[in-house]
């Protein structure tokens, strides 16, 4: 009751669901599934500024706006170097790979559905659509890792206590609330120190720029020749 009060717009509401009368085919409900996955990544169906904000378009749109851009909304005017610029590449991180996703933008998570999909129905299509978004995952978590370097002492750990962060908070570990804030305290001052002094010089920023720019216009690549893979997958399997 105490956790449901806290968020007052939701006027301490809880929902049930019921069981239905009767389960649709396994078959109807992974169709029915996919379709909305397919439809989504075109923005359909959403809300507001998700229209865009949460497709596949938006991924070209962030790939062209990270380097050499001269939108309004370019990383160059809105991601200066300071706490603006470090706060965007952290959360290129967290997002990806930590914010509920399961790691690589829930792309290794959508690959597993797919074939246990297949498995079940047995059908290569879908298996091989796993295998395909399995790559994507991949790649995704690349540009993650790419988003903080390594070699970069601030970076690495920011990086570092990101994960760990996200471990405590989705495990059974006992009393880990003292660490999960520690863990917070010290992305805070790793924030503070980069907006007094960035940790990489101009030069830098625009060479780890111009590579993000790279792997998000690769994966807007890939993810819409995944896309075009769904869609005729689902067209097969309507024919059958």
């Amino acid at each position: 009751s105490a956790a449901r009060a806290r968020i007052r717009k939701d006027k301490s509401r809880v929902l049930t669901v019921g069981a239905g009368n009767q389960s649709p085919p396994l078959e109807t409900l992974v169709r029915a599934g996919l379709e909305a996955c397919r439809a989504g990544l075109l923005g359909a169906n959403a809300i507001g500024r998700s229209t865009t904000n949460f497709s596949l378009e938006a991924l070209r749109v962030w790939g062209n706006r990270l380097h050499g851009s001269r939108d309004k909304d370019s990383w160059e005017r809105v991601f200066t170097p300071g706490a603006r610029l470090w706060r965007g590449l952290t959360s290129i991180n967290e997002y990806v790979e930590h914010y509920g996703t399961g790691g690589g933008l829930s792309r290794p998570l959508f690959a597993e559905f797919l074939a246990e999909a297949g498995a079940a129905l047995g059908s290569a299509s879908y298996r091989a659509l796993g295998e395909r978004y399995a790559e994507l995952g991949r790649a995704w978590s690349e540009l993650a890792d790419a988003a903080l370097p390594g070699d970069i002492p601030a970076m690495r750990e920011a990086k570092e206590l990101l994960a760990r962060r996200s471990e405590l908070m989705h495990s059974d570990v006992p009393d880990a609330t003292d660490e999960v804030r520690g863990t917070w305290g010290r992305l805070d001052e790793l924030a503070a120190a980069a907006q007094e002094r960035f940790p990489l010089s101009d030069s830098a920023v625009a060479d780890l720029r111009a590579d993000l720019q790279r792997r998000v216009l690769a994966l807007h690549a890939a993810e819409v020749a995944a896309h075009d893979a769904l869609t005729a997958t689902l067209k097969g399997s309507s024919r059958r």
